[in-house]
C-alpha cells in the first residue's frame, strides 16, 4: 500500500483535508506503533570469526533465535550487546529477529507492513486529524480502539513467523 492511498483514505473518512507532511508524520508515528506492539520478523546471516563483534541493523529491536547453519540448531554461544552480537564459533549463523517497519520519506512510498495494519494507520491519520479539528472526544476514541486493532493484528501475524521474513543480509 502506498503512503498516498491511506492519506486519501483517511481524508475521504474524517471528511478533512490533510498536508502532506502531516500525512507522512502521522503515518510514520503509526508505523513506529506497529512496529513497537507488533513483531516484524527480519533475519540477517553472518560469517563469523570467534570473539569479533559485528554489528547489527539499527532497526533491530530484540533478537527471538539464533541458528547454527554449519550444525543445523539453534544456538545461545552469542553474546547480544547494543545492536552487536560476537559469537564463540567459527560458523555460519542465522539471526531472527524484531525489527521496526522503514519508515516512508514521501506519499508514493510503499509502506512496508503488512496489508492488514492498514486500517489501524488510516485510523492513526483520523485520529489525529480529529484531535487537531477540535473533535477530542470521538479522536481519543478511536486512537484508543487502535492500540486494541494493532494488537490483535500483530497476534494474527505472528502466529506464522516464517511469512514475516522480509530481507536478508550478510554481515562480514
Amino acid at each position: 500500500m502506498k503512503a498516498s492511498e491511506l492519506k486519501s483514505e483517511a481524508e475521504t473518512l474524517s471528511e478533512h483535508t490533510i498536508k502532506e507532511g502531516l500525512a507522512l508524520a502521522c503515518i510514520n508515528k503509526a508505523i513506529n506503533k506497529i512496529g513497537d506492539l507488533s513483531k516484524i520478523y527480519d533475519e540477517i546471516e553472518v560469517e563469523a570469526e570467534p570473539e569479533v563483534w559485528y554489528n547489527l541493523p539499527n532497526d533491530f529491536i530484540f533478537i527471538e533465535e539464533v541458528i547454527n547453519l554449519d550444525l543445523d540448531e539453534p544456538t545461545t554461544n552469542y553474546k547480544y550487546v547494543n545492536d552487536r552480537i560476537k559469537f564463540f564459533e567459527n560458523y555460519r549463523f542465522k539471526i531472527i529477529g524484531t525489527r521496526l517497519p522503514d519508515r516512508v520519506s514521501n506519499l508514493a512510498s510503499e509502506v512496508e507492513i503488512n496489508d492488514l495494519f492498514r486500517n489501524a494507520i488510516v485510523d492513526y491519520l483520523i485520529a489525529y486529524v480529529k484531535k487537531q479539528n477540535g473533535e477530542l472526544e470521538e479522536g481519543y476514541a478511536i486512537e484508543k480502539r487502535l492500540e486494541k486493532e494493532i494488537s490483535r493484528v500483530g497476534r494474527i501475524i505472528n502466529k506464522n513467523q516464517n511469512s514475516r521474513i522480509n530481507k536478508v543480509a550478510v554481515i562480514r
